[in-house]
């Protein structure tokens, strides 16, 4: 049983080319395709095979569009006293340009939410997702400025 499990996986990290699947955000869009199943025939690991080796150059072609240089704002909206400004000290030294922290309007979220205001700004949001390893993302057309991204922290950052 422990063979095959072990197989499973091998089977997986290679058809999904070794993603991290702690990537994965609640309430983001999961791009990848699903792999084949160890007990599959031939011809569907082939097709697997084939689909993510498809969908790989869309992953690479999101990445370069990943825009550091954004303005950040980062919310606090929750009730613990700096937590805007670690994550801001957390951010840039992950290289990302924060321009703003304070206190959100929206009170109380359990989870982080962070807004982008077009569709060429999610995957530099989902980028920060990644980064800081919480939250989720929305498009939001209201975020003031084309090129902000604006995040209103919740107790998943605490």
């Amino acid at each position: 049983m422990a063979v095959i499990l072990l197989v499973a996986g091998g089977v997986y990290a290679v058809l999904t080319g070794g993603s991290n699947p702690t990537q994965s955000v609640a309430g983001a869009e999961d791009d990848t395709t699903p792999s084949a199943s160890a007990s599959a025939t031939p011809k569907a690991t082939q097709s697997a095979t084939t689909q993510t080796t498809q969908s790989a150059p869309a992953r690479t072609q999101s990445a370069a569009t990943v825009d550091k240089s954004v303005d950040v704002v980062v919310l606090n909206s929750v009730s613990v006293q700096g937590l805007a400004s670690r994550v801001k000290a957390s951010l840039e030294a992950d290289g990302w340009n924060v321009v703003k922290t304070g206190n959100s309007q929206e009170r109380g979220l359990a989870t982080t939410k962070v807004y982008y205001p077009s569709a060429a700004l999610k995957p530099t949001a989902r980028q920060i997702v990644r980064d800081l390893g919480f939250g989720t993302i929305i498009q939001n057309a209201s975020v003031s400025g084309s090129g902000t991204i604006k995040m209103a922290l919740g107790s998943d950052a605490t």
